[in-house]
């Protein structure tokens, strides 16, 4: 029964994705018309999502890290999650 539900899922997975796979490709000059994927925010975007995701990472992880350990955190006023 197993076996048989595996194979429906599988045969679905294909058989839903085939007119995906049909569609064709878009023309060659299509990024360059405008409003499609050259909108200043899709732009402004791209530049800022791994910027932030940097700022992230070494400046604001760091800083939570720090404010949560033994004698720091009686003075930001977090406490532990078994008190909660």
């Amino acid at each position: 029964m197993k076996k048989l539900f595996c194979l429906i899922m599988i045969l679905s997975l294909f058989l839903i994705g085939a007119p995906v796979m049909a569609d064709e490709l878009p023309e060659k000059g299509l990024f360059l018309k405008k409003g499609f994927y050259n909108h200043p925010i899709r732009i402004a975007a791209y530049v800022g999502y791994p910027v932030g995701l940097l700022i992230d990472s070494f400046i604001f992880k760091p800083i939570f890290y720090i404010i949560q350990l033994e004698p720091v955190d009686k003075l930001f006023g977090i406490e532990p999650e078994e008190k909660l």
